[in-house]
């Protein structure tokens, strides 16, 4: 038996570019991989709308204090408001906490008020909340 030859350089090199390529492309997965976990598991705040469960009259002829509830590290942006000829519709905009993959959000109800000013007084008109559409109860 004659004794196993040894390598060409020829054949060295193409190994050596073989496992550096397989090296690489497993370094770019395992990075890719990374980035979209990272990505993901960072929290957000996506636009939204407080629920406004009731109003009552303010201090002047055509002021409106709305009482809503928002969540635990929701962001307040500030009441809207849209008057039509037999409604109001009234809304508190917010940016909702959306936590991070893998952790929650408490379950807490925050309480806030907001006032809002009508350009007529509101008489007969029916006060519905922008974000259910439902009519809001007058306290």
């Amino acid at each position: 038996m004659s004794p196993p030859r040894p390598a060409t350089l020829r054949e060295v090199s193409r190994r050596g570019l073989l496992m550096a390529g397989v090296v690489a492309a497993a370094v770019v997965g395992v990075a890719a991989f990374a980035y979209a976990d990272a990505e993901q598991s960072k929290a957000r705040y996506d636009p939204g709308n407080a629920r406004i469960d009731a109003y009552v009259a303010g201090t002047g002829p055509n002021e409106l204090n709305l009482f809503f509830v928002t969540g635990q590290g929701d962001i307040v942006q500030g009441p809207s408001i849209t008057e039509e000829p037999g409604r109001v519709v009234v809304g508190v905009r917010t940016l909702v906490y959306v936590p991070p993959r893998g952790t929650f959000k408490n379950l807490v109800g925050i309480l806030g008020n907001a006032t809002i000013t009508l350009r007529e007084p509101l008489g007969a008109r029916v006060v519905v909340d922008a974000a259910t559409q439902q009519p809001v109860k007058r306290q």
